[in-house]
């Protein structure tokens, strides 16, 4: 009986003994076919799979369908009859690739079997179309391997390609540099607007280092806010420092979203390794834990970054020791107050104090502001610190007031984190109520910056307080970005100029100049200035021309403990600039 002689009429598959309802009803692609691989007939599914009815392809080779020739095609099955009868393909699954009408290609999955019609071997292909399969494997070698929100390539990846590129170090003479990339802001970005807009963000500011990506370069992102982007290329001491330059200023370009701008400020951190400096091959946890390192003594200006060193670690080291101090000093409240007191430059008497933090650490000694309030920042300790601060200078000031020592406002410098707090006008009030001094007796001084961070809330929050009577002061006004817009946003009673415009007003006509500038301008918005930093009798006389309202600075006291202060006031009822400093001592 010859191939061509077997026909199928009507699907009258009584001859080939498979019921009639199995072949049509099957989800399988069913393909009948001659031992040579002449297709006889395909079932509906097999139709719809391949999109010809079976008409079309009766008399047809198989490889019509799957041009996969080097797997399954004639020759293959006539060079193995008779010996084996075909029997090399029956009962194996093969993994092929299919061709529909269209002329489109998919991944084909393929069961062959052998039977037998008037002693004439047939087979019988199911055929299944594995598409979605494959996508599903190729999703699980991709999310094994890549970070699902962003695409770039995810830990896993980085440490395997930080491996392998160490190994071929030596042997290229090249360099390997891992630049650490801290995202600071987007925490903030997805509390105020989001998870979904913040996603967007995100995958916006991954994308512009992936372009940057050139010549295997690779962007990994390792957590939430934390990137690495690695980079092979020949020792050049410049190249580091260049390349996070360039990737700062891809990223301190703002987001446009919806009409709305989000600016991120990226922290980097440097580990560069070349051929000559392995001394023993570094870890991939270790060359990501040197950069981030050296992002931590970055100073946190966009584009500023440093590289690696040994000390660097040695310095975090000791800053996470004095981290710890840090917070049992906050749990235990083993902090103290300073008192600088602020003076009117016309009656030279005392008008009002500053309260300034300070720390004697049992470890280290005196601990300047400079170094534990930022450490108290990074590590969100800022907010109980300020709290602290808040009762604690209510309380003193209570102290003086009842004495009959003291009865001015007393001023508290409020952090960022403590400010945008939406309970931070009850926490300030509860302060008051708990020390018993009238509001007008507690004075709130915020920089410009942080008026600006979210300018409703901080409108908010200083009609609040100053419709229950506290003060609300604008500090180191100058060195904001928008000084006069600040005076035309909010309500504040008092302007303190910076120390710096102060310390240069005798010898520099701009600082003069400048100096006049602000005291003209708040004069006619009726706001008193306060002069930060005077120290010497000229700046004093200078101020004093000007109209300056208040002065505050060594020459008339240094910060002094509420002891020494009580001591100073009694003994200096009126504070005059020729105030001999051994009465404070």
């Amino acid at each position: 009986m010859s191939s061509s002689s077997v026909r199928i009429e009507s699907r009258n598959l009584d001859r080939f003994d498979i019921p009639d309802f199995v072949f049509e009803s099957a989800p399988a692609g069913i393909i009948i076919m001659t031992i040579d691989g002449q297709i006889i007939a395909l079932n509906p599914a097999g139709e719809k799979l391949f999109g010809y009815e079976s008409q079309e392809l009766s008399g047809k080779h198989i490889s019509f369908l799957i041009p996969d020739h080097a797997v399954l095609k004639a020759q293959e099955f006539k060079r193995n009859r008779p010996a084996r009868s075909a029997r090399h393909v029956v009962g194996k699954s093969r993994e092929l690739t299919g061709r529909n009408k269209g002329d489109c290609e998919f991944p084909l999955h393929m069961s062959i079997g052998e039977f037998t019609v008037r002693n004439q071997s047939l087979l019988m292909g199911i055929c299944h179309d594995t598409t979605e399969g494959y996508r599903a494997i190729e999703r699980i070698r991709f999310l094994s391997s890549y970070d699902a929100l962003t695409g770039c390539a995810n830990r896993t990846y980085l440490h395997a390609h930080i491996a392998r590129s160490l190994k071929e170090l030596t042997a290229t003479g090249r360099q390997l540099v891992a630049v650490l990339i801290y995202l600071e802001g987007m925490k903030e970005v997805n509390v105020a607007i989001g998870h979904s807009i913040g996603d967007k963000v995100l995958c916006e500011l991954a994308d512009r280092l992936k372009r940057h990506a050139h010549g295997g370069d690779i962007v990994a992102r390792i957590s939430g806010a934390e990137f690495v982007y690695l980079s092979v290329h020949p020792t050049n001491n410049l190249r580091p420092k260049v390349l996070a330059r360039q990737l700062a200023k891809r990223l301190a370009e703002p987001v446009l979203l919806n009409g709305a701008e989000f600016h991120v400020k990226a922290n980097i951190g440097l580990s560069v390794q070349g051929c000559a400096s392995l001394n023993r091959t570094p870890t991939p946890d270790e060359i990501i834990s040197d950069a981030t390192v050296a992002m931590f003594q970055s100073s946190g200006n966009e584009g500023s970054a440093q590289v690696f060193h040994p000390t660097m670690r040695e310095t975090l080291q000791r800053e996470q020791s004095l981290l710890e101090n840090l917070r049992k000093a906050v749990q235990d409240g083993s902090f103290e107050l300073h008192y600088q007191v602020q003076v009117s430059l016309t009656t030279e008497r005392i008008t009002g104090m500053e309260a300034l933090l300070r720390w004697h650490d049992g470890d280290n000694g005196m601990i300047s502001p400079d170094v534990f309030i930022p450490l108290a920042e990074r590590s969100g300790l800022m907010r109980m610190i300020n709290d602290w601060v808040l009762h604690r200078a209510c309380a003193d000031n209570k102290a003086l007031i009842d004495a009959g020592v003291l009865d001015v406002p007393v001023a508290v410098n409020i952090s960022a984190s403590s400010f945008m707090r939406e309970n931070f006008a009850d926490i300030v009030i509860g302060a008051i109520k708990n020390a018993s001094i009238p509001p007008n007796r507690l004075e709130l001084e915020v920089t410009e910056t942080v008026a600006f961070d979210d300018l409703a809330k901080a409108r908010n929050h200083i009609s609040t307080l100053q419709g229950r009577g506290v003060l609300v002061s604008i500090d180191d006004f100058g060195i904001g970005y928008s000084s006069p817009r600040t005076l035309l946003e909010l309500s504040f009673n008092k302007l303190k100029i910076d120390r710096g415009f102060i310390a240069e007003v005798i010898n520099d006509a701009k600082h003069q100049a400048i100096v006049k500038g602000y005291l003209l301008l708040a004069n006619s918005m009726n706001i008193p200035v306060v002069a930060e930093g005077v120290e010497d009798q000229a700046q004093l006389e200078y101020l004093r021309s000007q109209g300056c309202d208040y002065g505050q600075g060594y020459l008339f006291s240094k910060p002094l403990p509420l002891d020494r202060l009580i001591r100073l006031v009694l003994s200096r009822k009126a504070v005059a600039p020729t105030l001999d400093p051994a009465a404070a001592a």
